[in-house]
């Protein structure tokens, strides 16, 4: 059941990314490697080309700083996927 459930979750995220890729707004998709409840550390790496550990989580208050830059100062984002994570 959760397997079918974490599918399902994976499908519908790709069909609303390709539906937010394919319009006109000015949009930044922020992928975090996972998240947790840590302090925040602001050492973290962010960019579309970033390099990111997978099993590394983030915290919640490091993504949200990420995702703060995404929309007031990283123009070069726009209509980008970002990585964001722990090296």
């Amino acid at each position: 059941m959760n397997r079918r459930i974490f599918s399902k979750a994976i499908k519908d995220k790709g069909i609303a990314e390709h539906a937010v890729q394919r319009s006109d707004l000015d949009w930044v998709i922020v992928r975090p490697a996972g998240l947790n409840d840590a302090a925040a550390t602001l050492n973290y790496t962010a960019g579309p080309s970033a390099r990111i550990a997978p099993f590394r989580p983030l915290s919640f208050a490091d993504c949200a700083d990420c995702l703060v830059r995404a929309a007031t100062s990283e123009p070069a984002w726009v209509r980008k996927i970002v990585n964001v994570g722990q090296q």
